[in-house]
């Protein structure tokens, strides 16, 4: 008679070489994984880029523009937050299920 499997977090079969459980991947960490190697993409190339010119340093042209583009980024993240905002004299209602129908949520005025 053979014994069922035991509950718990999935685990691979035991290698030899390893002296740990190996966890079977989850396809729902992938999307933490490309995020994480997209946040990291710029360090690596321009670690990749001292590596590869030691003495170069970067133009007085590039460090404007960069500037530049940090400024916009801002800018433009700063005017979408007040271009989104609620009047300050209202209250948010979320939204109410009603039937098979989902209204948008909206704002009332304060009582």
């Amino acid at each position: 008679m053979s014994r069922p499997a035991p509950a718990g977090p999935r685990t691979a079969p035991r290698v030899a070489s390893l002296p740990f459980p190996v966890r079977a991947r989850d396809p729902a960490d992938v999307p933490y994984l490309i995020e994480a190697l997209l946040f990291l993409l710029p360090f690596a190339a321009y670690g990749l880029w001292r590596r590869a010119n030691p003495s170069a340093e970067p133009s007085t042209i590039l460090l404007v523009l960069a500037a530049c583009g940090v400024v916009l980024m801002l800018g433009g993240a700063i005017w979408y937050g007040l271009s989104r905002s609620m009047d300050h004299s209202r209250d948010y209602v979320p939204v109410q299920l009603e039937r098979s129908d989902i209204p948008p949520s909206e704002a009332q005025p304060r009582r």
